[in-house]
């Protein structure tokens, strides 16, 4: 009997550690489920955040295309205009043509009292030269004359015999 004894007392003693193995499993599972919970729902949030970064994009993106395209219309209509004010401009140097501008002649100067000493620059359409006139340094800029500027060539052909 005592044998018997025994053997309960060690299945009792079995039992009971099996029931607090059992109660650790189970304390256990619901920490797990807890944080299996709590990472579902940072997991939601950041779905969120990511859906709303999208749609911030997007319209950040339309937005953007908007404002190009209004700055296109913009340019357009700057372009239309610069075409009607080439136009104008050249309506007007056709319109005077031959008509001959009056010049001070008070303002002409002698090119004999023009020392040209050098070139200190040059564009598209002139050459500037260091010089003096009547002992002060002056700058003398010379204008280059192409036939795409004919209004120069007529402006300036009535003053060359001037300089």
């Amino acid at each position: 009997m005592q044998e018997l004894e025994e053997e309960t007392k060690t299945e009792y003693k079995n039992t009971n550690e099996l029931i607090a193995k059992y109660e650790k499993t189970k304390e256990y599972c619901r920490s797990l489920l807890f944080v299996k919970q709590k990472l579902q729902g940072q997991v939601e949030e950041l779905s969120a955040a990511v859906k709303d970064l999208r749609d911030s994009k997007e319209k950040e993106k339309a937005a953007f295309a908007k404002e190009m395209q209004q700055m296109k219309t913009k340019n357009d209509h700057m372009l239309m205009e610069l075409n009607v004010l080439r136009k104008k401009k050249h309506t007007a140097l056709e319109d005077h043509k031959g008509i001959e501008t009056p010049i001070n002649t008070n303002l002409l100067i002698d090119s004999g009292e023009i020392e040209v000493l050098a070139p200190i620059g040059q564009g598209s359409s002139s050459v500037v030269y260091k010089a003096k006139y009547r002992e002060t340094l002056v700058a003398l800029k010379k204008m280059t004359i192409t036939e795409e500027r004919p209004q120069q060539a007529m402006v300036l052909s009535s003053h060359d015999s001037e300089l």
